[in-house]
């Protein structure tokens, strides 16, 4: 949906399900942990533009250590 190639990116899926509903899914991407005051303004902007609700919206955790994906 939007990035500037060097702080961050949202990215916005949608499918359709069998029944006639859809699954929507937004992800705001960013190459730092910290993000500025400025981008988060930016990302707030481009998912209220397309009427996505940062409500919704929850954080993900950045400790690859507490991730189970991979580990058998």
């Amino acid at each position: 949906m939007a990035t500037d190639y060097s702080r961050y990116a949202v990215v916005w899926s949608c499918t359709d399900l069998a029944d006639g509903t859809s699954n929507e899914s937004a992800w705001v991407l960013s190459r730092s942990p910290d993000v500025t005051p400025e981008v988060e303004t930016i990302y707030r902007s481009v998912l209220t533009r397309n009427n996505l609700d940062f409500g919704f919206m929850r954080e993900t955790g950045r400790d690859f250590d507490a991730c189970q994906a991979g580990t058998a």
